[in-house]
């Protein structure tokens, strides 16, 4: 098998299930019976899914830099439609070796992440870097900050391979401090399940051809390849005076964490645009050949988050949360309605996309881990009411973006980049 695709394992309640992925999805459980969780990902097939529930944490599950509508005036030139023009990018120290997520102030001083060290650090615009969270055993990820405090998810390690992870909302002054707790974020994921009424996977398949994905490339029941720490990373998040506003990959879904920690849903994604399955897509994933010619809808599996100076929340889209995939090079952005929680898929057929950041004129960058001239990373721009993006500079592994005046900051796997626009 040449692709892999990312999910978490499920649970029931009480009982877990214990058939195989592609049965349990495809008999439909019941509503409200099945959880699963936005951290951690198992190497399987790319489209296994043929009800719902393989969610992962896109690159993932709670996925990646944190954005901030940045309150700093945008470029006098940037909102008129201009060419946009990329300097090469540069590095920026961080003290670091696996960046997960960065936030960063109007002055340009930037806080990041470590995936595995458990460790945030600050660099100022000189260079100098100092650590305010010490590394530890947890995951840290989707990093923002309002008031002076930032806000950050801190996952811990699944103890076994059937348990899911310890998430929490953490907090600490950007003037460093003690981490405080703000809420139990996995406690809220057991109980809630936003996106129940969706279908994801292979649509109209009979009894007949689901009972051929029993024992699908060997397969024990209930157990999948990889476990809960397995390629995670976290959602971008947006800080705003009513609460964190972030995507949620394992729920589909974009949720608000007050500051008190009182979690709810804003939007439902729907699930991505259906495709029809051609042989090369069974062969990719050793499906039946009675699955030939079906539809198959992905989950949306979103990504980044930013907010556009007209208040509505632009999201990215990872279909089926792992960026290995084809189906990863189907991405798109909704724009979503905070109010009324009313979506809309706006750009389609971007690869792979984890990040994304809203210039104060409205335009959109966005980080395709697939983009770029070669496919191995790059930022791509959506100018405001266009219909399509356009590459815009390549950033090997570039995993999400923040724009903050005329510069954008881009996380990849081991360095920040730092990238100058200018316009003519």
């Amino acid at each position: 098998m040449d692709e892999i695709r990312c999910s978490t394992h499920e649970f029931s309640k009480p009982a877990f299930d214990a058939r195989p992925l592609a049965v349990r999805n495809a008999t439909t459980p019941a509503r409200g019976t099945t959880t699963t969780f936005s951290f951690g990902f198992s190497t399987t097939h790319e489209g296994v899914t043929l009800k719902k529930h393989t969610a992962a944490a896109v690159a993932a599950a709670l996925v990646l830099a944190a954005t901030l509508v940045p309150a700093a005036s945008a470029s006098a030139d940037e909102g008129h439609n201009p060419t946009i023009v990329a300097s090469t990018p540069v590095n920026r120290p961080t003290g670091l070796s696996e960046i997960a997520s960065v936030f960063v102030e109007a002055n340009g001083t930037s806080y990041q992440t470590d995936s595995y060290s458990g460790s945030i650090t600050k660099t100022t615009v000189a260079g100098a870097v100092t650590t305010l969270v010490a590394a530890h055993s947890g995951y840290l990820s989707g990093l923002t900050a309002y008031n002076g405090v930032l806000y950050y998810f801190d996952r811990f390690p699944a103890q076994a391979f059937t348990d899911p992870p310890d998430i929490w909302l953490m907090s600490v002054p950007v003037a460093g401090g003690t981490p405080k707790q703000v809420v139990h974020y996995s406690d809220w994921q057991l109980d809630h399940e936003p996106d129940a009424a969706n279908v994801y996977g292979f649509y109209n398949t009979p009894q007949s051809c689901i009972d051929q994905f029993l024992g699908l490339r060997g397969l024990e029941p209930g157990i999948e390849y990889g476990s809960y720490a397995d390629y995670s990373y976290a959602t971008q998040t947006v800080a705003t005076a009513s609460g964190i506003y972030l995507s949620d990959s394992g729920r589909n879904s974009v949720l608000k964490v007050t500051y008190t920690g009182a979690v709810s849903v804003v939007a439902v994604l729907p699930p991505e645009p259906a495709i029809v399955a051609d042989q090369a897509f069974l062969d990719r994933n050793y499906f039946p050949q009675c699955a030939l010619g079906k539809k198959y809808a992905p989950r949306p599996a979103p990504s980044g988050i930013t907010q556009g100076p007209d208040g509505n929340f632009y999201v990215t889209t990872l279909p089926n949360g792992y960026p290995g995939t084809s189906l990863a090079l189907k991405g798109g952005i909704y724009r979503i309605n905070p109010a009324t929680g009313v979506s809309k898929r706006i750009i389609g057929s971007l690869k792979a996309p984890s990040g994304i950041s809203a210039t104060p004129s409205g335009t959109l960058y966005v980080a395709e881990g697939r983009g770029g001239t070669d496919g191995t990373g790059g930022i791509s721009v959506v100018r405001v009411n266009a219909a399509i993006a356009r590459p815009l500079t390549n950033v090997v592994g570039a995993s999400s973006v923040r724009y903050i005046k005329d510069k954008l900051y881009i996380p990849t796997s081991n360095s920040l980049k730092v990238v100058t626009l200018t316009y003519k």
